[in-house]
């Protein structure tokens, strides 16, 4: 089995960014790469989207949103004004790499929970 890859979510991802949520059991529609734009130009939330990859195939991925907020703090959130969200995969090994991941994005951003 080839290695492991986490990456940021880059535009040119997109399609395979849905197929892969069009598919995968654990996805929502809230992990479709739309809602990436209307949290970022609807409400200006910084957008951490990451993947997983191996082979060059989406395995994974994490919608991770930071949400500022004078009454709830600066936190790290995956889908925010949305139902569902957290990793998307078919894989243990790839949702605890993922969640590794958010957990390190969130202490590097210092934001006050996760």
């Amino acid at each position: 089995m080839s290695s492991l890859q986490l990456r940021p979510y880059q535009e040119a991802d997109a399609p395979a960014w849905d197929d892969f949520v069009d598919h995968c059991m654990d996805a929502t529609f809230f992990h479709r790469i739309g809602w990436r734009r209307v949290i970022t130009e609807a409400f200006g939330h910084d957008c951490h989207y990451w993947l997983a990859e191996r082979d060059d195939e989406i395995v994974g991925v994490l919608p991770l949103v930071r949400v500022r907020s004078l009454l709830f703090g600066d936190n790290l959130v995956s889908m925010p004004f949305g139902v569902y969200g957290g990793v998307a995969t078919a894989e243990p090994e790839v949702r605890t790499a993922l969640q590794d991941k958010a957990c390190q994005l969130a202490d590097s951003l210092g934001v006050g929970s996760l």
